[in-house]
């Protein structure tokens, strides 16, 4: 093993240091040989091309994309949905002007469950746990029979004096939730702009491992990390600590939008992420008896991206098919969801393959 792959492997396993693991019986190493778009990956994401097809087929909606308040506690070198200002640090400070209250954010999703949604993704604009109307957006998406998938950077449920109570009410709610980990703490911490982030990132691991994220088959306990050159070395490690204890690894490259908007030497280059996905896949077959093509819009999560088959609304209503902002459909206080994915459908039912489109144009 490469001499980075053993340094991560052991970071990550400092994490799940004194935990009884439950892994989920897909995953056990060398267990037998599994094809990925079959193997159960993370709940709300576990579905193959064909099932994806067929929902499109029927006109159905997959996923709803929808941003909580833009208040966030990190400042990340990458945050995609940083617009009006992209080098200022003190953006994410405060609310933004015109954000959805909590009866347009209610209606959304009810109209997104009409619809034939399947899973509610909450992706931001900040941290959404910090938003006080998070909870009731997930509790909403569940009493529609939306599967909730909560992407936070980590910091409410690491910390002491109530990330325990936010787990378990996240727990009871059956959400799957991903955290976002790049990698060792002085590079985490460097990344998300903030000292002390990687801590509460562990400590938050540490608890949902604990409650039983990672205990369920397909698994609701993921890791979100970007590819780009700085965090490239790391990735296979982190992909073998994810198999090795039932996390769902979401690990992809920059998509154009906010920080990312243009092309930078930050980004990982086109060869750079087909060796990368070479080794994941040479990682997966070997080590875990797991086989795939390497070519996959997320390493790790198979070939289909589910995300580009719903629509992404922001915060303050605008509305595009995914977070990559390809495509623009006008805002739903203009628009009634029906309206506008009527106007999408098309497009995918045309041409959808289990790509990701915004990261092929960015790259």
């Amino acid at each position: 093993m490469p001499i980075l792959s053993r340094i991560i492997t052991t970071t990550f396993n400092k994490i799940s240091k004194n935990i009884t693991i439950k892994l989920g019986s897909n995953i056990r190493r060398h267990q037998m040989s599994h094809d990925l778009d079959t193997l159960p990956r993370m709940l709300g994401w576990s579905h193959s091309l064909q099932t994806c097809q067929e929902t499109l087929a029927h006109g159905e909606m997959f996923h709803l994309l929808a941003e909580t308040t833009n208040r966030c506690n990190f400042d990340c070198e990458y945050c995609f949905t940083v617009e009006e200002t992209v080098g200022d640090a003190n953006f994410h400070t405060k609310p933004l002007p015109g954000e959805l209250n909590l009866t347009e954010r209610l209606a959304l999703i009810k109209a997104a469950a009409d619809l034939g949604a399947k899973i509610y993704d909450i992706v931001g604009a900040g941290e959404p746990l910090i938003d006080p109307l998070c909870l009731q957006q997930i509790e909403c998406a569940v009493n529609h029979g939306l599967q909730p998938v909560v992407f936070t950077n980590g910091s409410v449920l690491g910390s002491p004096r109530q990330g325990r109570q936010r787990a378990e009410q996240l727990w009871e709610l059956g959400a799957t939730v991903v955290v976002k980990h790049h990698g060792p703490a002085e590079l985490h911490d460097r990344i998300v702009r903030r000292k002390g982030a990687a801590k509460l990132r562990d400590q938050a691991l540490e608890l949902l491992m604990e409650l039983g994220f990672n205990s369920t088959t397909p698994t609701q306990l993921g890791i979100d990390n970007i590819v780009y050159q700085a965090t490239l070395p790391w990735i296979p490690g982190c992909l073998r600590w994810c198999r090795e204890n039932n996390l769902h690894l979401v690990c992809s490259s920059f998509i154009p939008s906010g920080r990312t908007k243009k092309v930078t030497a930050q980004a990982a280059s086109s060869e750079e992420l087909r060796r990368l996905f070479e080794e994941c896949r040479r990682i997966d077959e070997e080590e875990f008896g797991i086989s795939h093509s390497e070519q996959m819009p997320f390493v790790g999560s198979g070939r289909t991206c589910t995300q580009y088959l719903g629509l992404y609304v922001t915060i303050r209503g605008d509305v595009y098919g995914c977070v990559g902002k390809t495509e623009s459909y006008g805002n739903i206080r203009d628009h009634t969801l029906a309206e506008i994915w009527k106007e999408r459908l098309p497009l995918l039912q045309n041409s959808f393959d289990g790509g990701c489109p915004p990261r092929h144009r960015f790259q």
